[in-house]
C-alpha cells in the first residue's frame, strides 16, 4: 500500500476536529523519568484532566466516551515483563483487588487490545465525567513513572508480588504512572485521527 503524505496526516486531524469533540485526561514528562516499576493500572478522574491534558470538557457534559489508555513501557529490550494484550476499565470502586480478577476482567465496563506502542484501543465506552474509574492491566507489567509531574486524579496500582505470578494482591502505590486517556463527548472518533491521536504511526500503518 502507499504511503500517507504530511499532507494527508494534517487533513485528517483537520477532519478529526471537526466532526468530534476529542479530549486527553494525560500526565506525561518523559524528558525526566524517576524510574520504573511493576505497575498494573491507574485511577483517573474525567473532570480532572492532568497537567498535560487537551481539549476542554464542556460544562453541561455528563458522559463521554473512552477510545484508548496509554502507558509508557519501560524500555523494550531491557523489560522483563512485556505489555499484556489486554486491559479492562472499572467504575474505582469496583477495580479488582486481587490479579487473578484482573486477569478476567471481572465487573469491568469493557476491554481494550494493546495495539502497540502502549496504546489500548477501546470501543467507546461510556464513563460518567464526575465517576473515577480504574484502568487495569490483565498482568502487570514493567512501567515508566515520572514524580515530576504528579495527577491528583488518581494514583497508580501495583501486584505485591511477581508480575506474572498469580493471588497477588493489588495495592496503591501512591504515585502515578504515566498515561494518556482519549475520549470524546459523542461517541464517534474518525478512525485515521484517533489511530493519531493515540500516538501510532500512521505512516507504518499506511505501509502494513
Amino acid at each position: 500500500m502507499k504511503t500517507i503524505s504530511m499532507t494527508t496526516l494534517m487533513m485528517l486531524a483537520a477532519t478529526m476536529s471537526a466532526q468530534a469533540d476529542v479530549f486527553t485526561v494525560a500526565k506525561h514528562d518523559a524528558a525526566h523519568p524517576s524510574g520504573w516499576g511493576y505497575y498494573i493500572g491507574q485511577t483517573f478522574t474525567l473532570q480532572d484532566q492532568g497537567l498535560h491534558g487537551t481539549g476542554s470538557i464542556p460544562a453541561d457534559l455528563s458522559t463521554a466516551y473512552l477510545h484508548s489508555f496509554k502507558v509508557f513501557p519501560w524500555a523494550a529490550d531491557r523489560n522483563p515483563e512485556p505489555l499484556p494484550e489486554t486491559a479492562y476499565v472499572y467504575p474505582a470502586a469496583l477495580m479488582p483487588l486481587d490479579s487473578d480478577f484482573a486477569e478476567v476482567g471481572m465487573f469491568s465496563l469493557g476491554m481494550g487490545t494493546h495495539v502497540g506502542e502502549g496504546v489500548y484501543a477501546f470501543d467507546a465506552i461510556e464513563l460518567d465525567v464526575a465517576e473515577s474509574y480504574a484502568f487495569v492491566l490483565s498482568e502487570a507489567a514493567g512501567i515508566l513513572y515520572w514524580n515530576s509531574s504528579p495527577y491528583d486524579g488518581g494514583e497508580a496500582y501495583w501486584t505485591n508480588g511477581s508480575t506474572r505470578g498469580t493471588s497477588h494482591t493489588i495495592e496503591a502505590f501512591h504515585t502515578d504512572i504515566d498515561f494518556r486517556a482519549v475520549l470524546s463527548t459523542d461517541g464517534v472518533v474518525p478512525e485515521p485521527a484517533l489511530a493519531s491521536l493515540m500516538g501510532l504511526g500512521l505512516l507504518a500503518i499506511a505501509r502494513r
